[in-house]
């Protein structure tokens, strides 16, 4: 369920950076990003702050998702409710911008 939500939100979010060139190449010491990061890190450089935040959630919500998938152990229900809440914030900041 968290990969789902984190999904979701994900590619709206790429969407929307791609629409508007919000897409981060390298980190500040210039090395290069990976795919996900691209597009988080990217809206964290919007001239509008409500998307910054969607920047910072989305990689938070990755945190989160990475471990979903590979260390189920430290997951439990509220995780999966609050990654679910922060996906539905994403999604709904992007579509009202």
């Amino acid at each position: 369920g968290i990969s789902r939500a984190y999904y979701a939100a994900y590619n709206i979010a790429k969407e929307y950076a791609e629409r508007y060139n919000l897409i981060a190449e390298c980190d500040a010491s210039g090395k290069p990003l990976g795919t996900h990061e691209k597009v988080w890190r990217g809206l964290q450089t919007s001239p509008i702050a409500d998307i910054r935040l969607v920047g910072v959630r989305g990689s938070g919500l990755k945190g989160t998702r990475v471990q979903a998938d590979y260390n189920q152990g430290c997951i439990n229900h509220s995780n999966l409710i609050n990654a679910c809440a922060i996906a539905e914030k994403i999604i709904n900041v992007i579509e009202k911008n």
